[in-house]
């Protein structure tokens, strides 16, 4: 019942967590030793081509968020995000269209 799905909610969120911490344990200690993560954002960050005081206009973002975003938009319900906003949601409603009658 109710008292099993929590148990197995619980499991789940500290496999989660222990996930995290080592993650941050891992790659913490690949930066202190090794400065890793600096330069390769470092590098990075130059290829872009950066100015102070400037607006950043970057093709390459664009070419990679445009189809990601048309993708997922097309999945999602606007007039549930809508209802939502509005306060008018019912307790079961979903953001992603349904393509069926099930």
């Amino acid at each position: 019942g109710k008292h099993e799905e929590f148990s197995l909610a619980f499991a789940g969120t500290a496999v989660h967590d222990m996930f995290n911490w080592l993650k941050v344990l891992i790659l913490l200690s690949i930066e202190i030793i090794s400065n890793m993560i600096y330069h390769l954002t470092n590098s990075i960050t130059k290829s872009i081509n950066l100015k102070k005081n400037t607006n950043f206009n970057s093709e390459v973002l664009t070419v990679i968020r445009k189809p990601l975003t048309e993708r997922l938009f097309k999945y999602l319900d606007n007039e549930a995000i809508e209802s939502i906003a509005l306060g008018n949601a019912s307790p079961n409603i979903s953001l992603l269209k349904r393509y069926c009658s099930f």
